[in-house]
């Protein structure tokens, strides 16, 4: 996870760096939010007929998509969510671990934006 999200935000601060107007570029870096999208792949089911559950990172222009490990019958996915509906045992855990996943995809970007403030300074 934090291997993904710091690609995904150097690569966005190489581009700033790379580019003319520095200051204006990483003004805007810090403006930029990032977005984290949860979706049902479900042209991948697996024989049960659970589709596996997919993210989505995207900051500014670039996207970084990665799986959630989690899969989930389609009937109870909602979309505008982003979670399963329903107060079953399984529904329950694996909004559970959505949360989880979501607090700490939040807790890695936190921690990579005074890194990345770093590596963009100019010497």
């Amino acid at each position: 996870m934090w291997l993904l999200l710091w690609s995904a935000v150097f690569c966005i601060s190489e581009e700033r760096f790379n580019s003319g107007n520095f200051a204006h570029k990483l003004k805007r870096m810090k403006q930029e939010k990032m977005k984290v999208l949860l979706y049902l792949k479900k042209s991948g089911l697996d024989k049960s007929g659970k589709a596996p559950i997919m993210g989505r990172i995207t900051l500014g222009r670039n996207v970084a998509q990665f799986s959630c490990k989690l899969s989930c019958n389609p009937e109870l996915w909602n979309p505008r969510e982003s979670r399963v509906d329903g107060k079953s045992r399984e529904a329950v855990e694996i909004n559970g671990r959505l949360e989880s996943l979501l607090l700490s995809v939040q807790s890695a970007y936190q921690a990579l934006l005074p890194k990345v403030a770093h590596l963009t300074q100019p010497m």
